[in-house]
């Protein structure tokens, strides 16, 4: 079962491939296997496992592709999850360059 480290250790690797142009691969390796790691993640506890893959998303699919990337910090956005200081979006409104 991944953790929550192992997740950010692949959000960290899409984030450089962003920023190196490799949006391909984000789209058709990285991103795939995140949103397939983070319902098997150990470390989620109470958090509804799709509000941290919509949230996760929606950073990716809101980086810039002209500039370096901001980064997702997995352990602050279940904080925020936790403490319901983030609203979740639905998948559907979010698209801009990374498919749901």
């Amino acid at each position: 079962m991944p953790t929550l480290n192992d997740v950010q250790q692949e959000v960290n690797k899409a984030l450089e491939k962003i920023r190196d142009g490799d949006l391909g691969d984000v789209k058709t390796v990285l991103w795939p296997k995140i949103k397939s790691m983070i319902p098997q993640c150990t470390d989620l506890n109470e958090i509804d496992p799709m509000d941290m893959g919509r949230l996760v998303y929606k950073r990716l699919n809101e980086q810039s592709l002209h500039a370096a990337p901001t980064p997702i910090n997995l352990v602050s956005l279940k904080s925020a999850l936790e403490a319901r200081t983030v609203q979740v979006p639905e998948p559907a409104a979010l698209f801009k360059w990374l498919p749901w």
